[in-house]
């Protein structure tokens, strides 16, 4: 016997747009982190290395997404502008 709960209604358009909100939110917080650390005027270097570490602890138990790569490239951003 099945129930109508049972089977979530998602509406498609919405379920496309959640595709890329993880990979968005995850980015957003990557350069307010390396906006912080700008601030504490930590290096560039460290920087980097400390947002892949958060990275790499927070995913340890799965695959490591791809936008770690972009890591390097959100760093040079932040402190590029200074």
């Amino acid at each position: 016997m099945t129930f109508d709960w049972m089977q979530p209604k998602v509406n498609p358009s919405f379920a496309k747009k959640l595709t890329t909100r993880f990979q968005e939110a995850a980015l957003v917080e990557l350069e307010q982190r390396a906006k912080i650390l700008h601030k504490l005027h930590f290096p560039k270097a460290l920087t980097t290395k400390k947002l892949q570490a958060r990275v790499a602890w927070e995913f340890e138990l799965s695959k490591i997404p791809a936008f770690a790569k972009k890591i390097p490239a959100i760093v040079d951003k932040i402190y590029g502008k200074a």
